[in-house]
């Protein structure tokens, strides 16, 4: 019985490079121009009203998965909206810094005070860090809701049971062939991963970087495990493969697709 569930696997699994071709994933992709008539349907705005809605920024940038109301701006997933003046200038960024900086001193983390702050913030984008790339496709990371759902449905795409799912996840949860093709899965559905490439470090860093405008030490010290793991393991099977990347590399999204697991589990 174990052969017959492994062949199945295998069948299912090696798929999924096809359903990647053909656009089979979930990950979302949305120019700042779609954010805006999104959030103006959204704040009840006539389409070709010229107005500008109230909490209209605060809504762009919660959408964007870039603000929190309680933590105030993510910078790393911010800056992917504008585009630098002037690349070469070093000082443009603690220009911005500065600006944040008294935006943050100026207004409470409490309503109504949330939606001018949300727009003071953007404003310090537009004066000093860049123009706004509108017609740019930007990534935009899961929810926790959407990982669930991604997990799901790479469940039912394996065919797999709770009990395949309980053991692996109380062991060898990235050793067992079961779930290092379901990791495989879902990173290539959340669009974080790909065969040919490897894992997609651009949108990790936007995901677990530090909550900052520089470029921090993620971006380098994730893809020279990257390149470790690979050398690593070079005749790992293509789950295998996967699952290591996530393992050595980036704890945080292997903690949250296990949480996701979990939940799956426990409310069936």
């Amino acid at each position: 019985m174990k052969e017959v569930l492994t062949a199945l696997l295998l069948i299912n699994v090696y798929q999924l490079p096809n359903l990647q071709a053909n656009g089979y994933h979930s990950v979302t992709l949305k120019t700042p121009v779609e954010v805006h008539r999104e959030c103006r349907k959204i704040l009840q705005i006539p389409k070709d009203s010229p107005q500008e809605g109230e909490c209209e920024d605060r809504c762009e940038i919660l959408l964007a998965r870039a603000w929190d109301d309680t933590r105030g701006p993510a910078y790393n997933m911010l800056r992917v909206f504008w585009r630098p003046y002037d690349p070469e200038d070093e000082c443009f960024i603690d220009r911005t810094y500065r600006c944040l900086l008294w935006n943050r001193d100026q207004f409470n983390l409490t309503s109504p005070e949330l939606c001018r702050r949300a727009s003071e913030t953007t404003l310090c984008f537009d004066k000093y860090y860049g123009l706004p790339d509108r017609k740019k496709k930007l990534f935009f990371r899961s929810t926790a809701l959407n990982l669930r759902s991604i997990v799901e449905s790479c469940r039912k795409f394996q065919q797999l049971s709770d009990q395949d799912l309980v053991h692996p996840l109380n062991n060898d949860f990235v050793d067992s062939e079961v779930t290092g093709c379901l990791l495989r899965c879902v990173t290539i559905r959340a669009g974080l991963y790909s065969d040919v490439e490897g894992p997609n470090v651009d949108r990790l860093e936007q995901m677990y970087g530090a909550r900052s405008l520089e470029r921090d030490h993620f971006r380098d010290a994730a893809q020279k495990c990257v390149n470790r793991t690979r050398l690593q393991h070079p005749e790992a099977s293509a789950c295998r493969l996967a699952a290591y990347f996530v393992d050595h590399c980036f704890e945080e999204l292997l903690q949250e697709i296990r949480a996701a697991i979990l939940e799956i589990i426990k409310f069936e």
